[in-house]
């Protein structure tokens, strides 16, 4: 199971991930959406060889340091309650696909804007100001 590269547990009624996650190290793609997660545990830091992370429709409102995904392509974080992005999301320099809609994010933070290699962005239903939206708009292939 260690060589696992795959894993989805979709509507899987979780409330936790579990520690054990941290052996599956050949994980390319993680799906945990539509869960009950109010948090993700720091072990999802060490799963390095991540490229796809679904983590949409639970309720998390913040999110555990992820900058060690230097791989990570694709993210989805919308549809859960997160009020701000963090910091070190500026070292996820291999992002292509980002969606943070449907949070209450009252401003995307200028860092993701110069991520190098982010060609898709999903801003939309958060408390963004229509100037930010305009800004957005022009610059990705986002939510309108």
């Amino acid at each position: 199971m260690t060589n696992l590269t795959r894993l989805v547990l979709r509507e899987a009624s979780l409330k936790t991930l579990p520690a054990s996650l941290s052996l599956l190290r050949r994980l390319v793609e993680l799906d945990v959406s539509l869960n009950h997660l109010s948090k993700l545990p720091p072990v999802v830091s060490e799963l390095t060889s991540l490229r796809t992370f679904e983590v949409t429709y639970n309720q998390l409102t913040v999110l555990p340091d992820l900058r060690r995904l230097t791989k990570l392509q694709y993210l989805d974080i919308s549809h859960n309650k997160l009020a701000e992005l963090p910091p070190w999301m500026e070292a996820l320099r291999e992002i292509r696909y980002l969606d943070v809609s449907c949070n209450k994010l009252p401003e995307i933070p200028a860092y993701i804007e110069e991520l190098p290699r982010l060609r898709w962005l999903g801003f939309g239903y958060n408390k963004l100001s229509n100037e930010d939206k305009k800004a957005l708009k022009k610059r990705f292939r986002g939510e309108q």
